[in-house]
């Protein structure tokens, strides 16, 4: 739970094993400010366009697609492995959950 006074903050709640989505949505709520989106979308552009001039200045007679698929890949693929770390996570949760003797 939740609540908001003055100048503290009071979060309790029940720990469940793989359950922490709710305690996700409030640490959002705490943190997030209105331009985070924009922020985001901003600074994807900036990693494209950096990764970019890394490999035109490595690869100076490569085609440009090549170039386009090369930062596509290399900017990307961090968010790809960060993708399979957390469903990873979250599958080893749910095998902990299902059998009680097994989590700790």
């Amino acid at each position: 739970m939740y609540e908001e006074e003055d100048n503290a903050v009071h979060i309790s709640f029940q720990w469940v094993v793989g359950d922490t989505r709710a305690l996700e949505q409030n640490v959002r709520e705490m943190i997030g400010f209105d331009h985070s989106y924009g922020i985001a979308v901003l600074s994807r552009l900036v990693a494209f366009l950096l990764t970019y001039f890394v490999a035109k200045a490595l690869l100076p007679n490569t085609d440009f697609f090549v170039l386009i698929w090369i930062v596509l890949a290399a900017s990307l693929s961090i968010w790809v492995s960060l993708g399979v770390e957390i469903s990873l996570m979250r599958m080893l949760e749910r095998l902990q959950a299902d059998d009680p003797k097994r989590v700790g």
